[in-house]
């Protein structure tokens, strides 16, 4: 009779088992893709120049080649492009340390000129296809200039420059 007792006690847990309801799935966590991932390729240049001449309200161009010129991200260079003919070709090309994880967002880049180094500190976001960064050029070596980095969009200093760029 007790073995008769554990079939039925054994065939119940089975059949409660078998009702239960099943664990709802973990949500896929989408993989976070570091912005420089998400940076590389070819951009236009939308707008070039320095935000507060003329009064603030935006970039103003002062390039007017800048519909000849692109720029390239490509690991950890960041590429200025001209045009020469049909093609666009590399010009200066900057090595560049990008800090998603700061607020804004921050990147450094660099150009070693010879006898001296420019650096350009700024700022940057990502909407979309479109980046803009905002920077301040500064020098070391034989040309010795320093500058504070921009620290948001709406307020930049008097020597930033403010680039658009869009993705191809």
């Amino acid at each position: 009779m007790s073995y008769h007792r554990l079939l039925v006690a054994l065939a119940l847990v089975v059949a409660a088992a078998a009702f239960a309801p099943a664990p709802t799935p973990k949500p896929q966590r989408r993989p976070s893709v570091e912005d420089a991932v998400l940076l590389q390729g070819n951009y236009q240049v939308l707008e070039y120049g320095r935000p507060n001449l003329g009064g603030g309200g935006g970039p103003k161009v002062m390039f007017g080649r800048r519909a000849a010129m692109k720029i390239r991200i490509s690991g950890d260079k960041f590429s200025f492009m001209y045009q020469r003919g049909d093609e666009f070709v590399p010009s200066t090309t900057y090595e560049m340390k990008l800090n998603s994880k700061a607020s804004p967002k921050t990147m450094d880049m660099s150009y070693n000129a010879g006898d001296y180094t420019i650096h350009m500190k700024g700022v940057y976001k990502i909407e979309g296809k479109k980046v803009t960064l905002l920077y301040v050029n500064t020098y070391s070596g034989r040309i010795q200039q320093d500058a504070e980095r921009p620290t948001d969009f709406t307020n930049p200093p008097f020597n930033a420059m403010q680039m658009t760029l869009e993705r191809e």
